[in-house]
């Protein structure tokens, strides 16, 4: 799962590069896979796709990573936490 923080209009026109970049970031910093094979990788996965309609497991999954995101910005700042912390808090 991947968190976006300070989403506004003008980002969203560049949405696509953010959720690569994101996407990068959590495979170096969460798996530890090297920055040189993450362009394979995005490649390998071709352009994003989203859904419009979510199912009761996806609403499960959201409403739990709501949860722990909660309990993890109890205790740290929102916009001082590196997103590789925020990833490996939700994704682990």
């Amino acid at each position: 799962m991947l968190l976006a923080k300070s989403l506004n209009k003008g980002i969203m026109l560049r949405l696509k590069e953010l959720f690569d970049q994101l996407f990068v970031q959590a495979l170096e910093e969460c798996c530890g896979i090297d920055c040189a094979d993450t362009g394979r990788i995005l490649d390998y996965c071709g352009d994003w796709q989203f859904d419009t309609t979510t199912d009761r497991s996806v609403q499960s999954s959201m409403r739990a990573a709501a949860h722990d995101l909660k309990c993890y910005f109890a205790y740290h700042n929102l916009v001082d936490t590196p997103y590789g912390e925020i990833h490996k808090w939700i994704n682990y």
